[in-house]
């Protein structure tokens, strides 16, 4: 079914059942006001991907709910957003990294469409809106994400060729279709296809650009003007940045592993057989002169005329500046480049950070007074742009949260756009706010849950498996576990549990919503510091595995599925390794001169952790030192990576009890940056190479 189709489906359908409304109105007497806020509740919950957004419009635009409308379309385009950062075009398959058919992305590219035609129509949306801008952006780079993950040439072709967004369905047709060609599986063919991403993105940015000024000039005298342009949507594409980052690692990644002999290369032996050649060729020829180029400093003069149109690695891929760039991590394919400091309270310490899931944009800062959330929004760099200096052209957006409530821990719903706010007694459920038609961000307080006993929250963790259940631990070392719930009422933890009986650190999911990890201090030293717990069993049954892992306590603990084991860090600098097959301490070492306060997974067995003395670095799980004689011993660590003076103590802190340095760390897969706050007020945003 085409948009035009689908959008004339969801007019006909709210056509109909505004008679069915009439009749209940009469009948039973409810009025529509009391429908509306009834809705009004219900929006949260609805729209958790695109199979839900058309009976959600319907729904709404039967109540003239116009507003909640334009927030589900843009919740959508933001998750489709997010979905297609996965799908680098260079990846070949029908499914992308985490799980989405393709057919799944173009449905939702459908669904997106036929619900802009119908909030237009209805007179929600202005017709050169920001939202109506994004939502023809996310379309033409869905179909382009998708026509190269199956090899059809033709297509791509067609979607460079245009020179605004299109949002014809027949293109869409032709995107769909089946894999076209069998692509070479060799590094330099995987290095070619790469290099073409990286010269069509800008054509990709051209047309963005386009697309947003003849949208302006064909109604600007219908629409008011600052309604009409939002350039943090229309001319700042963060997919486009996101993919060209990407690709630039992964560009880097196969230059450092092919030899030079391998170069130039050239892009006419690399084509796939059995495919529409004669499109991939004149596609090459469309955006061959906006190529990244490196000069051909290794070819002689013949050598240059007669390989004019080969491919040299890029400026920043020879090895001399490879290895500038990554001076000890070359091997893992991981290292930090140059910070850009997102947010800045003189006086101030930042307690903790975390990223909506579905808008890699939004972030949540916890300080010592209050929350704040910020929009991060960056224009796309062009030419040959290091690595490490991507990070210049960022502005952020920020709202006031809570200036009353203070969070001492953060943690974001996995699926949903929510995050949860512990405090004193009580842990709060917020929804990320929407800049909505180029509005301040606005968030929405969803639900309460309250301590039992008191206390103060120290950390909470949202189960991976059963996202509708979270847990807390507390500084009396109680861990309480509640389910998402809202309304009015403040519920109680329907599990709870003593898990450490002076001070609680940090607790976590180990691959279920029952089996969790908890690390903290006891009455006396030699006491079980780190344990592992089943919440099915008796309370006098849950202890499951334990061990003596920290003298003075833990403070933060996380759980490395590749390696099958915990990582936790305690008072003392130490992080030790609990390996859950064979449920024993395996490993620990002197990581840190001063307290561990914050520890991060970045892929696979690879962990950041941080200190109060303000230093950061990297670990890999599987190998971090040589073994030691005895469990009790504590040899010296050695990172992959180290960095000093990350956060230094603030004004404040000696007031509010903070020991200064590094107090938050969260690694954001999908944007592949590392955050870190800590006393000096300052959040950091690292990108990692």
């Amino acid at each position: 079914m085409s948009a035009a189709d689908a959008a004339a489906a969801v007019n006909a359908a709210v056509s109909r059942l505004s008679g069915d409304l009439t009749v209940i109105e009469s009948q039973l007497g409810i009025s529509r006001p009391t429908l509306r806020e009834l809705a009004h509740d219900d929006a949260p919950t609805l729209c958790r991907w695109h199979l839900q957004l058309l009976p959600s419009v319907a729904y709404f635009a039967l109540l003239e709910l116009s507003e909640h409308c334009c927030q589900l379309v843009e919740r959508t385009t933001q998750a489709l957003e997010h979905e297609l950062a996965h799908v680098l075009p260079h990846n070949h398959g029908g499914v992308n990294s985490i799980g989405l058919p393709l057919d799944g992305i173009l449905e939702a590219r459908t669904s997106l469409l036929a619900a802009r035609l119908v909030l237009v129509g209805m007179g929600a949306l202005p017709k050169a809106g920001a939202l109506v801008q994004r939502v023809g952006h996310v379309s033409h780079h869905a179909l382009y994400s998708v026509a190269c993950s199956r090899r059809n040439f033709a297509s791509v072709l067609a979607l460079l060729q245009q020179l605004t967004p299109s949002d014809d369905d027949a293109m869409a047709g032709a995107s769909s279709s089946a894999t076209h060609g069998a692509w070479p599986v060799s590094l330099e063919a995987r290095y070619v296809w790469i290099r073409f991403h990286l010269c069509a993105l800008p054509t990709l940015e051209r047309q963005a650009a386009a697309y947003h000024a003849h949208m302006v000039a064909a109604h600007s005298t219908k629409v008011d003007q600052a309604l009409s342009i939002d350039t943090r949507f229309c001319c700042e594409p963060l997919l486009l940045s996101q993919w060209l980052r990407s690709l630039r690692l992964c560009s880097r990644d196969l230059a450092s592993r092919l030899s030079d002999g391998s170069f130039p290369l050239d892009p006419a032996t690399m084509l796939p057989t059995g495919s529409d050649q004669s499109a991939l060729r004149t596609a090459w020829a469309i955006i061959g002169e906006h190529e990244e180029r490196s000069p051909l400093a290794k070819a002689s003069i013949a050598e240059q005329s007669s390989c004019a149109y080969g491919i040299w690695p890029l400026e920043q891929e020879q090895p001399e500046q490879t290895s500038q760039h990554l001076p000890r991590t070359v091997a893992s394919g991981l290292s930090l480049g140059a910070p850009h400091e997102l947010f800045h309270r003189k006086g101030e310490f930042v307690r903790a950070v975390c990223e909506n899931a579905l808008n890699p944009c939004q972030l949540v800062v916890a300080l010592g007074r209050g929350v704040h959330q910020l929009e991060v929004s960056e224009s796309m760099p062009t030419g040959d742009v290091p690595q490490d200096e991507m990070a210049a052209q960022v502005a952020v957006q920020q709202s006031i949260t809570s200036d009353n409530f203070s969070a001492r821990c953060l943690c974001a719903h996995t699926k949903l756009p929510l995050y949860l706010a512990g405090g004193d007694s009580v842990v709060q459920c917020w929804q990320f706010g929407q800049a909505y038609q180029g509005q301040a961000l606005h968030d929405h307080l969803r639900a309460q849950y309250k301590l039992p006993a008191g206390g103060r929250v120290v950390n909470m963790r949202i189960s991976p498996v059963c996202s509708e259940q979270f847990g807390s631990i507390d500084d009396d070392g109680f861990v309480s576990l509640w389910r998402f719930q809202s309304g009015g009422e403040m519920p109680l933890p329907f599990n709870r549990l003593q898990c450490h009986m002076k001070r609680g650190g940090d607790l976590c999911f180990v691959e279920s919503s029952v089996l969790l990890a908890s690390v903290g201090l006891s009455q006396s030293a030699g006491t079980k510091s780190l344990c592992l717990w089943d919440v099915l069993l008796p309370p006098a049954q849950a202890l499951v595995a334990s061990c003596t892992a920290h003298a003075d306590g833990g403070r933060c603990i996380v759980h490395c599925s590749a390696d099958q084991s915990l990582v936790s860090g305690g008072d003392r600098g130490e992080i030790v390794i609990f390996d859950l097959r064979q449920r024993k301490l395996r490993e620990k070492w002197r990581a840190h001169p001063a307290a561990v306060q914050a520890l991060t997974l970045a892929q696979g067995q690879l962990c950041f952790s941080a200190d109060a003395a303000g230093s950061l670095k990297l670990w890999n799980v599987s190998s971090p030192c040589a073994q030691g004689e005895s469990d009790d011993d504590v040899i010296e660590g050695k990172p992959m990576g180290e960095w000093q003076a990350v956060g230094e103590q603030g004004l404040l802190a000696p007031f509010v009890g903070t020991k200064g340095g590094v107090h938050s760390l969260f690694f954001s897969s999908s944007s592949r940056f590392l955050l870190s706050g800590g006393g000096d007020g300052r959040l950091m945003r690292w990108p990692v190479l």
